[in-house]
């Protein structure tokens, strides 16, 4: 019962991590700076026959790494009578490729397209949309599928505001790496736009092949194979900046927690063995030592004729 519970907090451990990290392999800045689209695709150049997806994601809309200074980032209805700070990142049509989609949970989404979720918001429609969690769009009374239902996205900064009108492209009930839940929480919520839409509300002109990105997500031809894995491990520590960079892959993450899983069950194992050892040991002193003082007890039984195999019998029996 121990080794399955502790087997069954690994996996929950496991799976939270998972969640938070959000894509199947990513790299990001460990100093909170930004990539480079540029730097960052010429060293994948030689390895790019193992990558069948690449997509970036922006800082957050009131990060200081997109230079601006900030107050706060509201979404709210139109009269601003119900309000939500909120974060907002941009993220490149392939992006949705790279994360675990397994934790992609959705509450509502437009019933008339087949494409995954962030190619949705690079169509017509999704340009004039975000998506957003399940308890901000229920809160705001949104439909996916009401072009006539809006809301209010307010960038406040310290010189000047901008806000725009958007619609609600899809919820989710869980967003991999982003808190996009169908529950109220305490901390804010993020929303999740293309990022012509992204630039629009921040006013930026710079081009998105220089934009400041903060992470890079990548998703394998063969996710498995581990040799893919290094060569393009190896590829982006050539990059200018790889020393301040963190190279998260889902594959040696589960192999680090399978190797602790195993480890778990050969230490409870050979304390198992260790524990019947002793065991057996108390148990055979303790009936050592009852035979001692039954002594004359077993002297009577004996004299008055009973058999040796039915004494024998009394204490298997006890």
């Amino acid at each position: 019962m121990i080794i399955v519970s502790y087997n069954l907090e690994l996996e929950n451990s496991q799976a939270i991590q998972q969640l938070e990290e959000g894509n199947l392999m990513y790299v990001e800045p460990n100093n909170g700076g930004s990539i480079s689209a540029y730097s960052i695709e010429a060293v994948l150049s030689d390895v790019e026959d193992k990558i069948e997806f690449l997509g970036y994601e922006t800082h957050d809309l009131k990060d200081n790494a997109v230079g601006v200074t900030y107050r706060n980032l509201i979404t709210s209805d139109k009269l601003q009578l119900l309000e939500f700070e909120t974060g907002m990142y941009g993220q490149s049509p392939f992006f949705g490729e790279t994360l675990m989609q397994k934790y992609i949970k959705t509450e509502q989404k437009n019933s008339s397209t087949s494409l995954n979720l962030i190619e949705q918001l690079y169509t017509p429609r999704g340009m004039q949309s975000v998506g957003m969690p399940g308890y901000v769009r229920g809160k705001l009374g949104l439909s996916p599928d009401n072009w006539n239902h809006t809301m209010k996205t307010t960038l406040y900064t310290g010189s000047w505001n901008a806000f725009t009108l958007q619609r609600c492209l899809w919820s989710t009930k869980i967003f991999p790496g982003k808190d996009m839940i169908s529950r109220e929480n305490g901390y804010g919520y993020d929303l999740l736009a293309s990022i012509p839409t992204y630039k629009k509300l921040l006013g930026s002109t710079r081009d998105i092949s220089s934009f400041p990105y903060k992470r890079l997500g990548i998703k394998l031809k063969n996710p498995g194979n581990i040799d893919d894995i290094k060569a393009v491990r190896n590829a982006l520590n050539t990059a200018s900046g790889s020393r301040n960079m963190k190279i998260y892959d889902y594959i040696n993450d589960s192999g680090n927690l399978e190797t602790a899983a195993t480890l778990l069950d050969l230490i409870f194992n050979v304390i198992i063995a260790a524990v019947m050892f002793l065991c057996y040991f108390a148990l055979s002193s303790s009936m050592t030592a009852n035979m001692l003082e039954q002594k004359k007890e077993i002297g009577v039984l004996r004299a008055i004729g009973m058999r040796k195999s039915r004494i024998y019998f009394l204490y298997i029996y006890e």
